[in-house]
């Protein structure tokens, strides 16, 4: 008699990553202060949290699957699982040991535990929150697995990072030169702020960025203003931006946490807690550069539409990837080419 052969289709499309990429994103900048009240321990508001660190996996330590960094140098551990009893299986015995003696708690969908079964604080995730940002961001989740997969290479985004100040005094122009001279595979921090963050998440492998050192040589105020009242009605005049250095480069890792080692040194020097600096990197490959120092590129901001882009980059994270259309990224550096 032949026996049956069952070939069962597995009809989970998702992994635990993706409850972590909500929780994440939720942290930073979705879901509002309820729904993030619901992923935080008790006793901490979304206005104690300065970032969240995801897991670092080594073959020396277990690390959680996050660790939350709160002001006053307070961490917790948190797990992520679907269902709470998942714990509590032998092979989740050094993940449950680690809550306890780092006072951690677990996050997840279906809390099926009693409060006598652990002795940490277990939280539910809002499932329709969950549901609707899923919803809202699959065309995103799915473009980016693609990429990360080197399916869709071909598809990029198109950035610039406008980094102000005069050639004799700009300190990112002098961290960029240490840092080429000094690293082999390059990187760029940048503190903690949501729009920054933001920025970040949406940032993708081979993406092109364009590295501008800029002035504005007709700028007295130290805020680029673009209200000319109270009112806040919009400026008419054009912007002068001088670019008297730049860089064209390639993303090669779009986004990850640096806590320690020569990466953090190098922008927090003897600084064993960043607090809320520098910790948010990426990784990148040049792809063509202009250093002489006597080539200045001027660019008039509202000849491109940038001026209201570039004051509240300015204003608001003193530098962070600003996303602009192809059309916009090409001419700039055209203009860049022809003056080299």
């Amino acid at each position: 008699m032949n026996s049956t052969v069952i070939k069962t289709f597995k009809r989970n499309p998702f992994n635990e990553k993706l409850i972590h990429r909500y929780i994440l994103e939720s942290l930073y900048f979705y879901g509002g202060a309820k729904n993030s009240k619901n992923l935080l321990p008790s006793g901490f508001n979304q206005s104690d949290l300065l970032y969240a660190v995801p897991e670092t996996v080594t073959n020396k330590k277990y690390r959680a699957d996050f660790e939350l960094h709160f002001k006053k140098n307070k961490k917790v551990p948190l797990e992520v699982k679907w269902v709470a009893s998942e714990i509590l299986k032998k092979n989740n015995n050094h993940q449950k040991k680690y809550l306890v003696e780092n006072r951690g708690y677990l996050l997840v969908f279906n809390n099926d535990l009693k409060a006598e079964s652990v002795p940490f604080e277990v939280k539910e995730i809002d499932m329709p929150n969950f549901q609707r940002l899923l919803s809202l961001n699959i065309n995103k989740l799915s473009r980016q697995s693609l990429i990360e997969n080197n399916v869709l290479s071909s598809i990029k985004d198109y950035w610039i990072i406008p980094l102000r100040g005069k050639l004799e005094t700009n300190p990112a122009y002098k961290n960029y030169k240490k840092m080429k001279n000094e690293f082999s595979n390059h990187f760029w921090a940048f503190k903690n702020n949501k729009h920054i963050t933001e920025n970040l998440f949406n940032l993708n492998k081979s993406d092109e960025i364009l590295f501008l050192f800029i002035d504005f040589p007709d700028e007295k105020n130290t805020n680029l203003n673009y209200f000319k009242n109270k009112k806040k009605s919009l400026l008419s005049t054009t912007r002068r931006m001088d670019i008297f250095a730049w860089a064209k480069v390639q993303v090669k890792n779009p986004y990850y946490v640096c806590l320690e080692g020569p990466k953090k040194d190098f922008f927090e020097p003897n600084n064993r807690y960043p607090e809320n600096n520098y910790v948010h990197f990426f990784d990148f490959v040049t792809q063509d550069e202009d250093f002489s120092e006597s080539n200045i590129s001027t660019i008039f901001t509202g000849e491109l539409n940038l001026d209201q882009q570039i004051a509240f980059n300015w204003n608001n994270t003193k530098g962070s990837p600003m996303k602009i259309p192809q059309s916009t990224y090409e001419r700039i550096n055209s203009i860049l080419i022809a003056n080299n």
